[in-house]
């Protein structure tokens, strides 16, 4: 009986665990819909590293607040619109582009306006094909009217009050097309256009509406190869080739914003790199926007906006990311609209990313996902998104996390990172993925003298910067409270190197029994007298050899995985030992097979072993220095990396000395002869890469073949 009680009281808690289990499940269920109705994608940010940055799923930072169209606004579906902008005042204007109208919206997104009767001198203007909408502080509406070659400007009451067309200047080429898809105007009155196909930048017009000049141009890329390439045939070609020859362009601007300090932002939606798409233009039309990779903040033009990644269909049609608006807001972030994916890109002004989201890789039905986005702004808080194809305008709305970090990265901008220090806290709180609130965190520890705390926090947030800054600051404490012992080791440690030294020198003491060892040892000091022993009293050993190069292999994997956080930050998850391997054991084999051959053709006297053995002996240098990185990499801040320098360089030098008079002494060559065949051996090795890498592309292109026959193969067969 009491058996059976306790079954039945088991059996009963278990069915009201079970209840209770699915009454929870079924109360979750409305609020995992509406989030995912809510936000049908993923967010994320890219966290910065060795390999340009990771997608980290976090919490949204924007959801989506509402959809607008033409018909809910009472106006008739809007028809191609093709451009979003908002006024000083809040209302946001929607260029209706093919029915030559502007539709005013008010703060809470409901009708304020419908423009669609401007007239210039009393006679009515169309823009069918206009492409771009501003709004100035004082509510001047700028229309870029492009099949009609010219930016209209007008007020709110539809009157046309000026005109900007192809300027009549020398600046202007003569068969410059004046196309404008884009215009901006600061306060200073400047107004700055964008024509389609001009590679030459933005055209500028003063005060009076006068031509100015052009500004900001992207400049052609160009690299080593190339240039190289192209001397080549410069050097081959005729002058009917000359002539007929292609010139590499700079890529036009996709599009431009102005910030609240009045400087210009230009877009360029894809680059041969994939790198500097967003510029920020100095008046000299320099890009100012920068970030920092290692310590040392340095250009933008070489940082890459978006992440990169692209999508092959099953036609095997490749996308890539292509930008084609963007927009700055009063705390400085800076957003970026993706028409292939239908993705906003956040950045703060170190390009550091903080969010990225919405989506529309597909037919965009859900909102939050888009068709053929083409613009966005912000209007206060919310960000609009403005779709071309479903002629809708879909706001954002931010989250409780996007208050939190607009404000947070306010204030570090601001320099106060001790009253953001609350902020990244609470947003750490809400969603632990977020890489740049450790960061904050790490700043507004290290203000406040928590150093210990501050490097925790930066190498969560890989910001070394800031760890460094924080290391620097305990070690000083450390060295203050532990100088007396720690100047004594070292002299104890000095002493002992140099009394071990001198006694085994008077004692003639051999400290390494095997003459094999001896000789690998000796090869660092006396390298003659090794190489010597090695090629004519057989002292080399390949065992040894191979020892060495694995352990050269190790070590340079292990500093790499293992070194200081300041010197070395690799995502284990992407990291490829496989390339070290390459660059160490690969081109030490590689050196032994391509000088072998050489030298047997050049009268050489050493033999495959002995070249191996001279080459993974002159590693010895390498591999101290190694090991010196490594304990260096924990005990120097970057600021004094140069002694770092100092020992590596040492080691090179050392390494190709030793490799040198390894050469000349196994194959019995003088010097000038050791010159030769050395040159060609470095010639050979590239020559050998190069076979190397045409095999394994055609080894490549075989086996997708392969796999292509097999499918379609299967394919038939199964039908």
């Amino acid at each position: 009986m009491k058996r059976m009680k306790r079954k039945t009281h088991w059996r009963t808690a278990g069915r009201a665990a079970l209840a209770a289990l699915l009454l929870t499940a079924a109360a979750s269920l409305p609020a995992a819909a509406a989030q995912m109705e809510a936000n049908p994608y993923e967010s994320y940010n890219l966290i910065p590293g060795a390999d340009d940055g990771s997608p980290a799923y976090i919490r949204p930072a924007f959801q989506v607040g509402r959809v607008v169209d033409g018909a809910g606004l009472g106006v008739g579906d809007f028809n191609e619109p093709n451009d979003v902008a908002t006024g000083p005042d809040g209302c946001v204007y929607i260029l209706d582009n093919a029915l030559s109208r502007v539709v005013v919206l008010n703060a809470e997104y409901g009708l304020e306006d419908c423009l669609d009767a401007f007239t210039l001198d009393g006679e009515p203007v169309e823009f069918p094909t206009a492409e771009g909408i501003f709004v100035t502080q004082d509510n001047q509406i700028l229309i870029a009217d492009t099949e009609n070659h010219r930016v209209l400007i007008a007020g709110r009451d539809q009157k046309v009050t000026g005109v900007l067309g192809l300027p009549d200047s020398e600046l202007i080429p003569e068969d410059f097309q004046f196309l404008p898809t884009a215009v901006v105007k600061d306060r200073k009155g400047f107004t700055y256009v964008l024509s389609r196909g001009s590679y030459y930048g933005a055209l500028v017009y003063s005060r009076d509406n006068s031509f100015f000049g052009f500004f900001g141009a992207n400049l052609a890329e160009s690299n080593l190869l190339s240039s190289l390439s192209k001397w080549v045939s410069n050097l081959f070609a005729s002058e009917e080739m000359r002539a007929a020859r292609v010139q590499s362009l700079p890529y036009q601007f996709t599009n431009l914003c102005i910030d609240s300090e009045d400087m210009l932002f230009s877009l360029t939606a894809e680059t041969d790199s994939n790198t500097g798409q967003v510029r920020r233009l100095s008046p000299s039309g320099d890009n100012i926007l920068t970030y920092t990779p290692f310590y040392r903040s340095v250009n933008a033009d070489s940082f890459r906006f978006g992440d990169g990644y692209g999508y092959a269909d099953l036609m095997g049609y490749y996308y890539s990311t292509a930008f084609t608006d963007l927009t700055v807001d009063d705390n400085g972030l800076i957003y970026v609209l993706d028409r292939t994916y239908g993705k906003i890109f956040l950045y703060d002004e170190s390009c550091h990313s903080l969010s990225v989201f919405g989506a529309g890789f597909g037919d965009g039905t859900q909102a939050g996902t888009f068709v053929q986005p083409v613009a966005l702004d912000t209007a206060g808080e919310d960000l609009v998104v403005l779709d071309k194809n479903k002629q809708t305008l879909t706001v954002f709305e931010p989250t409780e996390i996007g208050r939190l970090l607009s404000q947070a990265v306010k204030l570090n901008n601001e320099g106060e990172y001790e009253q953001a220090l609350p902020l990244w806290e609470e947003i750490i709180r809400l969603d632990r993925n977020f890489t740049l609130a450790y960061s904050g965190i790490a700043k507004g520890l290290y203000v406040q003298g928590e150093y210990s705390q501050a490097m925790d926090y930066a190498k969560i947030g890989r910001d070394r910067n800031t760890y460094s800054m924080a290391f620097q600051e305990v070690r000083l404490e450390f060295l203050t409270a532990n100088f007396l012992w720690i100047f004594l080791l070292i002299i104890a440690l000095v002493g002992g190197i140099v009394f071990l030294a001198v006694y085994t020198s008077k004692k003639q003491v051999v400290l390494i029994r095997s003459p094999k060892a001896r000789t690998m040892a000796r090869c660092m000091t006396h390298p003659f007298d090794a190489f010597q022993r090695l090629r004519w009293k057989e002292e080399g050993s390949v065992p040894l050899a191979c020892m060495l190069l694995l352990l050269y292999y190790l070590l340079s994997v292990f500093c790499v995985l293992k070194g200081g956080f300041m010197y070395f930050d690799v995502n284990l998850y992407t990291y490829d030992a496989s390339y070290t391997l390459l660059t160490t054991v690969g081109l030490i084999l590689l050196f032994t097979l391509v000088n072998g051959a050489v030298s047997t053709l050049q009268e050489g006297k050493g033999r495959y072993r002995h070249i191996f053995c001279v080459a993974c002996y002159a590693l010895i240098p390498k591999l101290l220095a190694l090991v010196l990185q490594f304990f260096l990499s924990y005990a120097l801040v970057p600021s004094e990396s140069a002694i770092i320098d100092v020992f590596l360089q040492i080691a090179d030098l050392w390494f190709y000395l030793l490799l040198f008079l390894g050469v000349m002494t196994v194959h019995e060559y003088s010097f000038g002869k050791t010159v030769k065949v050395l040159i060609f051996t470095v010639l050979g090795m590239a020559l050998a890469g190069f076979v190397i890498l045409l095999v394994l592309i055609l080894f490549q292109d075989f086996s997708s073949f392969l796999v292509t026959v097999f499918e379609e193969a299967s394919f038939r067969f199964r039908r």
